[in-house]
C-alpha cells in the first residue's frame, strides 16, 4: 500500500494545549518556583533594614528680570530634571559631606551594623557591582565612570570624594503631582543619619544654586567686558580707515560730482547719437558724389549738387544762353562773330558750372570728414565720462561699505556696554527659587525590604517566571512529542506508542517474554493489530522496521514485534538487515559468522537461518560486516530471498539502518510491502522526520504509518493516554 503523506499546517492550541505544556514541563516551572521564593525569602530576612527621610523642597523659577524685554514665563519642560540633576550631583554631595563633618563622624553611625555579616546582601551586593561593571562596558559614558574612580589629577579618591559619592548615591528626587514640590530623599540603614543628610543636601543646593549664579554673572561680565574692549578697539580703526578713505579719495568732491555726473553723461549721449546720425546722412551723400567725381554733368542729378544756388545760377545762364544761339542760328551761320562769342560764353558757362560742381563735392567730403571726427571726438569723451563715473561709484560704494562698518561697530559696541549696565545692576537677581517647606523627620519604618510585598512579588514572579520558562523550552524544543503531534505535523496515522521503560521493569529488547502483562508489552500487541488491520485486503507480509536516526529504538521495535507475532502462533522470520551495526545477534546471544551479507555474498541458503526463544520465530542474522552492504543489498538475490521468505513465513520482518545516514532502508523498503518508521519521542527534531519522510516518498515506499517510541505516559502532558490506554491491561482480575 502506497500512502500519501504531506506534512499539514499546525493547528491553533487551545486552553488545554497550554495547561498539558505546564503539566509537561511542571518541574521546570516548580524548580524555578522554589528557585525564585527561596532567594525572595533570604533576602527579605537577611537583607539589612533601610530607612528612607524625605524633605520637601518648593522649587520655582524666578520671574523675568524687569530691564528685560520680555513679560511672562517660557515653559520649560526640562527646568525640573536640570535641578534634580544638581541636587544628586557629587558637588552638592561635597557640600553635605563638610556641612554634616561626615569624615569624622560618619563610621560612628554604623559602629552597631557594620560588623553584621548578611551572606544574601554580600551576593546582592557582588550581583550589583558585576553588573554595573558590565553596564559600563557598553556605556559611550566609560570615560566619566573611569574618571570618577580618581581625582582630577589622576590620583585615588580622598576621604571626602568617597563620602560624597555615597552621599549622591543615596539621594533620589520625586515631584509631588501637580505641584512644584519636590521630595528630596535620602536612604541608608541609619534613619538619624538618612534625617540628617536629607537637611543637609536641602541646605547644600541652595548653596549651590546661589553659588552657579555667582560664577555665571562674574563670568557674564567678565565676557562682556573684554568683548566690548575688543569691539572699542575694532571701532577706533574702522574710524581711522574711513576718515583716512574720505582724505585719499576726496569723498566731499566725488559726492559733488556724483550730483552731476548723471546729467553730463544723459546730455553727452544724446550729442553722440546725433553726431552718429549726422555722420551717417553725410556718408550716404558722400558716397554717391564720390562716384560722380569724374563726371560732373552726371552729379547735377545728386539733391545736393542739383539744390546749390551757385549752381543753379549758373544752370539758368546756361539755359538762356543755349536758347540765344538756339534764336541766332536762325539768322546766323556757325562761323558769325555772334554766333561764336555766343557759343564761347556757353562753354565759359559750362566750364564754370563744372567747377562748382566739383566745389560742392569737395565740400561734402570735408563734411563727411568733420562729422566723422565729431562722432569719435564724442565717443571718446562719452566713453571717458563712463569710465570716470565708473571710478566715482566704485569709490563711492567702498566709502559706504566703510561706513557701515563704522556704524555696526558702534551699535555693537553700544549694546555691549548698555548690557554690561544692565547685568551689573541685575546680576543679583536668581534665576531660581528655592525655599525648604517641611524638613525630614526621623523616619521609624524602614522602606526597604518590603517583606509582605517582596514575597507577594516573589510568588507572582515565581509563577508566572515558571510557567513562562516552561513555555520558552516547549517552544524551543521541534522534536516530535506526542502521537497527536506526529499525526498533525505529518498527516500520517500513528500505529503504535510504544511508552518509556524504567530499569526496574525488565530488559527493553525482549520484555514480551519476561513480563508479557506490562504496559511496554501491551504496546507492541497494539501495534501489531494496527498493522494487521493497516490494509483492507490481508495483513502485510513483508515488514520494514526503520528509523531516521540512530538510537531512536527501531531494533528493539523489530524483536519485539516479531515476538509479538510469534506468540499468536504466526510463523515469523526475523531478519538483522543493518549490514553496517547489527545487534539481533546480541539480543538472542546468537552467532553470526553466517546471515544476511553471507547469502548475499553467495553461501547456501539452509545454512543461515536459526532458531529464535518461540518455535514460531525464526532469525536471519547480519551476518559478518561486509566491506560494501548497500552494493549487497541491491544483489538479485536479495528479492529471491525475500520472496521464498514470504511463501514459507507468514511474516518476514526486517530490522535496517537509519534512513538519514545511508541508503540501506530506502532499497529495502521497494521489495517490501510495509515499512514502520519508529521516532522517539522528544528527540527526534521535525525537520529530520520531513526530511525522512521526502526521501521514502521519493522511492515510492508503501507506509501505513509511524511508532511514537519512549514516550512518557507518566508526563502530565500525556495525562489522557496514561489513565485510558495502558493502565487498563495493567489491572488485576477480580
Amino acid at each position: 500500500m502506497i500512502n500519501e503523506y504531506e506534512p499539514i499546517e499546525e493547528k491553533e492550541i487551545n486552553l488545554r494545549d497550554y495547561i498539558q505544556v505546564v503539566r509537561k514541563r511542571k518541574k521546570v516551572a516548580i524548580a524555578f518556583f522554589i528557585i525564585t521564593n527561596v532567594i525572595v525569602a533570604l533576602y527579605v530576612f537577611t537583607a539589612t533594614p533601610l530607612y528612607q527621610a524625605s524633605a520637601k523642597l518648593l522649587i520655582e523659577k524666578n520671574e523675568p528680570n524687569p530691564l528685560s524685554n520680555y513679560g511672562y514665563v517660557a515653559y520649560d519642560p526640562d527646568f525640573l530634571e536640570t535641578q534634580t540633576q544638581i541636587i544628586t550631583s557629587s558637588a552638592v554631595g561635597r557640600k553635605v559631606v563638610r556641612l554634616l563633618n561626615l569624615e569624622q563622624s560618619y563610621d560612628a553611625f554604623f559602629t552597631t551594623t557594620k560588623d553584621r555579616f548578611s551572606p544574601v546582601s554580600a551576593i546582592y551586593s557582588l550581583i550589583r557591582g558585576v553588573g554595573k561593571m558590565v553596564a559600563g562596558l557598553f556605556s559611550s559614558e566609560t570615560g566619566t565612570a573611569t574618571a570618577m574612580m580618581a581625582g582630577d589629577n589622576g590620583s585615588r579618591l580622598t576621604r571626602e570624594d568617597e563620602l560624597a559619592m555615597v552621599v549622591s548615591g543615596g539621594i533620589s528626587v520625586s515631584p509631588v503631582p501637580e505641584s512644584r514640590v519636590v521630595n528630596v530623599n535620602y536612604t541608608s540603614p541609619n534613619p538619624v543619619l538618612s534625617r540628617m543628610i536629607a537637611n543637609a543636601v536641602s541646605k547644600a543646593y541652595i548653596e549651590k544654586i546661589l553659588d552657579m549664579r555667582m560664577q555665571s554673572a562674574s563670568y557674564e561680565i567678565e565676557w562682556m567686558t573684554g568683548k566690548a574692549e575688543e569691539e572699542r578697539i575694532k571701532l577706533e580703526q574702522a574710524e581711522a580707515e574711513l576718515q583716512q578713505y574720505i582724505k585719499d579719495k576726496d569723498i566731499v568732491t566725488i559726492e559733488n560730482r556724483l550730483a552731476v555726473t548723471p546729467q553730463k553723461l544723459s546730455a553727452l549721449t544724446s550729442q553722440f547719437t546725433q553726431a552718429e546720425t549726422q555722420r551717417k546722412q553725410l556718408e550716404a551723400v558722400y558716397q554717391k558724389v564720390i562716384q560722380m567725381n569724374d563726371r560732373p554733368e552726371a552729379a547735377l542729378t545728386i539733391p545736393v549738387v542739383a539744390d546749390n544756388p551757385t549752381v543753379q545760377s549758373i544752370r539758368t545762364q546756361m539755359l538762356a544762353t543755349e536758347q540765344k544761339i538756339s534764336e541766332l542760328t536762325k539768322k546766323y551761320g556757325p562761323k558769325h562773330p555772334v554766333m561764336k562769342r555766343t557759343q564761347a560764353e556757353l562753354e565759359s558757362l559750362q566750364a564754370k558750372q563744372e567747377r562748382e560742381i566739383r566745389h560742392v563735392i569737395d565740400t561734402v567730403k570735408i563734411q563727411y570728414e568733420l562729422a566723422q571726427k565729431n562722432e569719435a571726438d564724442m565717443a571718446q569723451l562719452l566713453a571717458s565720462t563712463k569710465s570716470s563715473t565708473m571710478n566715482i561709484n566704485e569709490h563711492f560704494t567702498q566709502y559706504e561699505h566703510l561706513k557701515r562698518k563704522v556704524e555696526n561697530g558702534r551699535q555693537l559696541y553700544d549694546a555691549l556696554v548698555k548690557k554690561i549696565s544692565e547685568q551689573r545692576v541685575t546680576d543679583r537677581a536668581q534665576t531660581t527659587d528655592v525655599w525648604v517647606v517641611e524638613e525630614a523627620p526621623t523616619p521609624e519604618v524602614p522602606v526597604s525590604p518590603n517583606k509582605k510585598r517582596s514575597l507577594l512579588l516573589g510568588l507572582l514572579l515565581g509563577t508566572m517566571g515558571g510557567i513562562g520558562l516552561a513555555f520558552f523550552i516547549e517552544y524551543l524544543d521541534n522534536t516530535v512529542k506526542s502521537p497527536d503531534d506526529a499525526q498533525e505535523r505529518f498527516g500520517l496515522p500513528v500505529l503504535g506508542t510504544v511508552p518509556r521503560l524504567e530499569p526496574k521493569e525488565g530488559d527493553i529488547e525482549k520484555i514480551l517474554l519476561s513480563a508479557e502483562r506490562s504496559n511496554y508489552a501491551e504496546s507492541f500487541k497494539t501495534l501489531r493489530t494496527a498493522i494487521m488491520l493497516s490494509s483492507a485486503d490481508a495483513p502485510p507480509k513483508g515488514i520494514l522496521v526503520t528509523s531516521m536516526l540512530p538510537e531512536e529504538g527501531k531494533t528493539t521495535s523489530a524483536v519485539n514485534l516479531a515476538i509479538s507475532f510469534a506468540m499468536t502462533g504466526k510463523h515469523v522470520l526475523l531478519v538483522d538487515g543493518d549490514l553496517r551495526k547489527p545487534r539481533i545477534h546480541n539480543v538472542f546471544s546468537l552467532d553470526n559468522s553466517r546471515g544476511l551479507s553471507t547469502y548475499l555474498a553467495g553461501a547456501s541458503e539452509s545454512s543461515i537461518f536459526q532458531k529464535g526463544p518461540l518455535e514460531t520465530l525464526t532469525i536471519l542474522t547480519a551476518g559478518p560486516f561486509p566491506p560494501n552492504p548497500s552494493e549487497l543489498l541491491t544483489s538479485e538475490k536479495l528479492p529471491r530471498l525475500i520472496k521464498a521468505a514470504q511463501e514459507k513465513f507468514e511474516f518476514v520482518i526486517f530490522d535496517s539502518a537509519p534512513i538519514m545516514t545511508v541508503t540501506d532502508a530506502l532499497i529495502l523498503s521497494r521489495l517490501l510491502t510495509s515499512t514502520l518508521v519508529v521516532i522517539r519521542s522528544s528527540a527526534t527534531p521535525y525537520e529530520v522526520v520531513n526530511k525522512g519522510l521526502e526521501r521514502l516518498k521519493d522511492v515510492n515506499a508503501p507506509l501505513p504509518g509511524l511508532v511514537i517510541n519512549d514516550f512518557n505516559f507518566s508526563n502530565a502532558a500525556s495525562h489522557y493516554y496514561h489513565y485510558y490506554r495502558y493502565d487498563y491491561y495493567t489491572q488485576d482480575p477480580d
